[in-house]
């Protein structure tokens, strides 16, 4: 007779998706915007703009690039608030593995 291993954890359908969803929701974002500095995307006067690092990523076509700078943005850039409600930074290092697993890259 052939007995069922249960694992301990459910195994997600979608583990990109859910790892995803459990980055920004850690992170406490109030809104789905991310905040770029505009330096990143082009710089110099109106008339005459530069563009900035962003073009290479775009020109390349390089979605995972890109995916990973939002979604690094998405993680990082909100300042957790302490107690009385004043910005408290903290680092939250990640192991490469959920960063992989976020980008739907396999290990």
């Amino acid at each position: 007779m052939a007995s069922t291993i249960k694992p301990l954890v459910p195994v997600s359908k979608d583990p990109q998706r859910d790892t995803v969803e459990a980055l920004l929701e850690r992170s406490g974002r109030r809104t789905g915007r991310v905040n770029i500095r505009a330096s990143f995307v082009q710089s110099g006067p109106q008339r005459e703009p530069i563009p900035g690092p962003i073009r290479d990523i775009l020109r390349a076509h390089d979605e995972r690039a890109l995916d990973l700078f939002l979604l690094h943005r998405a993680v990082v850039s909100k300042a957790p608030e302490d107690d009385e409600g004043n910005p408290s930074w903290h680092s939250y290092p990640l192991d490469a593995r959920v960063w992989a697993r976020a980008l739907a890259w396999h290990t």
